[in-house]
C-alpha cells in the first residue's frame, strides 16, 4: 500500500507541475514530466492515527526547474472528510532525471478507525474514495502559483499506476 500511495502522491506533485502555466510551450515541456518509480525509503507510525515516511521518487524532467511547496490535501471516502496529508517542499532539477526524496505525512480524519485502513490495505478497494489537493508551484526565476484539484479519483490513480511501468530507458510504458 506504500508504493501505491507513492505512485498517488507523486502523480499530484506532476499534476502541480503540470497545472502551474498557461504557456503553451512551458506547459507541454512540464507535461512531458514523468514520475517513472517510486519506492518507500522510510515509514514511521505516529501513534495510531498519524504515520510519517519518505519515498524515493525518480523523476525524469525534460522542462525547467521547479519547487512544489505548501502541499496539503484531503482523502474523503463516499464524500466524507477520511485523511489529511502533507509534503514537505520538493525541488525537481531542469532538463535531467533523478532520484529525489519527498517527506510526507497523514492523519486520519475524527471518526475514522485503524481499522477502517487495515480494511482497504486488505481490499485494496479505492472506490468512492477522491481527494483534493493544493500547492504552490515555483520556477527558479521567481515565478510562483497556487495550484489546486478537487475531486480526484484514487481508484483512477491506483488503476494508471498499475498499467505504468518504467522501462529499461526510464520512459513510462503501459503493460497492456
Amino acid at each position: 500500500m506504500g508504493k501505491r500511495f507513492g505512485f498517488i502522491l507523486a502523480s499530484f506533485l506532476v499534476l502541480t507541475a503540470a497545472l502551474f502555466t498557461s504557456c503553451s510551450r512551458l506547459k507541454e515541456r512540464v507535461e512531458n514530466v514523468k514520475v517513472t518509480d517510486v519506492a518507500l525509503h522510510s515509514f514511521s507510525p505516529e501513534g495510531t492515527r498519524a504515520a510519517s515516511a519518505v519515498l524515493d521518487l525518480k523523476i525524469d524532467n525534460p522542462a525547467i526547474q521547479f519547487t512544489v511547496s505548501d502541499l496539503s490535501g484531503t482523502v474523503y471516502r463516499d464524500g466524507v472528510e477520511f485523511a489529511t496529508y502533507s509534503a514537505e517542499p520538493l525541488t525537481v532539477k531542469g532538463r535531467r532525471s533523478g532520484v529525489y526524496q519527498l517527506s510526507c505525512s497523514g492523519k486520519l480524519s475524527a471518526g475514522v478507525s485503524l481499522l477502517d485502513v487495515m480494511g482497504l490495505a486488505a481490499t485494496r478497494n479505492f472506490n468512492g474514495f477522491t481527494t483534493s489537493v493544493k500547492a504552490k508551484v515555483s520556477t527558479k526565476a521567481g515565478l510562483s502559483k497556487t495550484v489546486s484539484k478537487d475531486n480526484i479519483s484514487i481508484a483512477d490513480l491506483v488503476k494508471a499506476a498499475k498499467e505504468s511501468k518504467p522501462a529499461k530507458d526510464g520512459k513510462n510504458v503501459s503493460r497492456k
